[in-house]
């Protein structure tokens, strides 16, 4: 019964790497801006709300220590948003990561023109850094999309993109409840060697870096962006820390 389960699971693999690259992924339009909370990426729902920067609460994280000055996203986890995500994490489509690096790329932009104030603060000297995704699952995936999603906002953005950051395997985030999400830790670790910051990075120059942006596919819980914020903060404690998500559920 094992043997036919990894049979099935080898054709599965088969034919996403095969296939995958066929099939054209239709991307929806982004949300936008002032249609959710720009502190954590939660919806607003009814009418866009103003925007404001330094950003509001929401009802949501109204009263939370949350790391993060702003959170951009391009819409909420469900429907189109979510298929392609699945098409990058477990289809291997690079060609729809790269696009929504580059989709993400101009929400970002879009959020920067309604907000003049948060430009002429924060300016163009951003620094993107991809969440990390263990070795061993992104041997098994064949890809690190949080990766190839940020690649292309870099590029697109002209920012400079660094790995500092590493992640110790782990249960699947995807097994877990929500409690066990927010509860867990310790598995963000920063680079000290520069081998493992892939020889480009400068450790020194990376620690002195005074602006982040996170780039992973999905905000959840918000306990994966909580983590790499601290761990960001800890090595850089007067770095502005901001998120840029496909989609928040």
């Amino acid at each position: 019964m094992d043997l036919a389960r990894r049979w099935l699971h080898l054709g599965t693999l088969l034919e996403r790497e095969l296939f995958a690259s066929v099939r054209p992924m239709r991307i929806p339009a982004a949300d936008s801006p002032g249609s959710w909370c720009l502190r954590c990426g939660a919806t607003l729902h009814g009418m866009n709300a103003p925007l404001h920067w330094p950003p509001f609460a929401c009802a949501k994280c109204a009263g939370s220590s949350w790391p993060l000055s702003a959170v951009v996203r391009l819409g909420a986890h469900g429907g189109g948003w979510r298929d392609a995500v699945l098409a990058v994490k477990y289809g291997r489509d690079r060609r729809c990561g790269e696009q929504l690096g580059e989709r993400l790329a101009q929400q970002w932009g879009r959020v920067l023109d309604a907000l003049p104030s948060m430009r002429r603060e924060c300016g163009i000297e951003w620094c993107v850094v991809p969440v990390p995704m263990p070795w061993a699952r992104r041997v098994e995936r064949g890809i690190d999309h949080a990766h190839v999603i940020a690649r292309a906002f870099a590029r697109a953005t002209s920012m400079q993109m660094m790995r500092v950051l590493s992640q110790q395997s782990g249960v699947n985030q995807a097994k877990l409840d929500r409690s066990a999400r927010v509860a867990r830790g310790g598995r963000m670790k920063w680079r000290t060697s520069l081998r493992g910051m892939r020889r480009s990075v400068d450790a020194l120059r990376a620690a002195s870096v005074q602006q982040w942006i996170i780039v992973d596919d999905v905000r959840t819980t918000g306990a994966t962006l909580r983590e790499v914020a601290e761990v960001l903060r800890a090595h850089t404690p007067h770095a502005r820390i901001a998120a840029a998500v496909v989609a928040v559920a």
